[in-house]
């Protein structure tokens, strides 16, 4: 079965004035009644308790809800918790849910106090200024965790749509500088429809799209462009598309911009790759030198010297090799099913 997208279910939660606003908005809209007897004092302390109580069960409800939604980070995969990592470090989000947990279980202690208060009130201005006394102290710890609040929606709206990993299933992940074919290669080949623009950096997420083989499916990813340079320097997208190579791939497609119409030499695609070996070393690499109805003989010469004569050559947006591509790859994830389905 498929891997959940944990992030997915991450609900949006409130800034603290919007959480404020909405909890006193509702307890003063509050409806409540009295016996035909009830003195004032009594009317009093069930108004006031009536409004204290929605305001506690709006902002205890929400935090709940929140902390309910967040995935377990002891059951993350690797994959998924390293791109948590990159968003917002670990042990900020451990901070922050500790945190919301905290501030949730104070409103609950200053509520159960203003009711043991509000019940032994003398007179009716009391109970009033007990329930404004709850109020703020409540509006107070809401304003304290904003910072919290405000970590868990970025992560929600970084993550949320990243896509589900199926870990049981082939992974073959596509690799290559911005603007080499990433993108177009798995709009032809798979499922997915990745955003291909004329300009290199389009790709700004991991994108992923299927394939079948038989009865098993392929999963293809496409990641984001990749530029030769150590990991402190990279960018958070960069970073995304080598933790999908170091924890995902099964195999991994290099594509070579063989024309040099990218703004990257052949050298400098072959030491990215070079630099990507630590990761990929134990993968099976497909090398594709794209783009070779562009390319002169001597580039194409230049990159097989470089890469070895086992690269296959295509052009993809001309639909040049696809095929010989496909054969290879099928080849290569037939061993992977066959071991898997052992």
């Amino acid at each position: 079965m498929p891997s959940e997208q944990p992030f997915s279910r991450i609900v949006e939660i409130f800034g603290a004035e919007e959480l404020i606003d909405l909890a006193f908005r509702r307890a003063s809209k509050v409806k409540v009644s009295f016996p035909k007897k009830a003195t004032a004092l009594d009317k009093a302390k069930t108004r006031e308790k009536a409004r204290v109580t929605m305001v506690y069960q709006v902002v205890s409800s929400k935090l709940y809800q929140l902390l309910r939604s967040f995935p377990r980070l002891e059951s993350l995969h690797p994959f998924y918790k390293e791109l948590l990592e990159l968003v917002s470090g670990i042990s900020n989000v451990r901070n922050a849910l500790k945190g919301i947990a905290r501030t949730r279980r104070l409103v609950k202690e200053i509520y159960n106090q203003t009711l043991r208060e509000i019940k032994s009130a003398k007179t009716p201005s009391d109970c009033t200024k007990l329930r404004k006394s709850f109020y703020g102290r409540a509006a107070s710890l809401l304003r304290d965790a904003d910072t919290y609040f405000r970590l868990i929606e970025t992560i929600r709206r970084e993550l949320k749509d990243i896509p589900a990993i199926n870990f049981d299933e082939v992974k073959v992940v596509i690799a290559g500088y911005p603007g080499v074919g990433k993108s177009t290669l798995v709009s032809l080949i798979s499922s997915a429809k990745p955003l291909i623009g004329k300009y290199p950096f389009t790709t700004k997420d991991v994108i992923v799209g299927h394939i079948r083989l038989n009865d098993e499916k392929i999963q293809v990813i496409d990641t984001p462009g990749l530029l030769e340079k150590p990991i402190e320097k990279m960018k958070k997208e960069e970073l995304k598309a080598l933790s999908a190579l170091k924890l995902l791939a099964d195999v991994v497609i290099f594509i070579v911009d063989v024309a040099e119409t990218s703004g990257f030499t052949i050298e400098q695609q072959w030491a990215l790759l070079d630099s990507l070996m630590k990761y990929i070393e134990k993968r099976d690499r497909i090398v594709v030198l794209n783009k070779i109805d562009l390319a002169r003989e001597e580039q194409v010469a230049r990159a097989k010297s470089i890469f070895g004569e086992k690269c296959l050559q295509t052009s993809l947006t001309k639909g040049w090799g696809i095929n010989e591509l496909v054969d290879r790859l099928f080849s290569l994830c037939k061993s992977y099913t066959s071991y898997r389905n052992r």
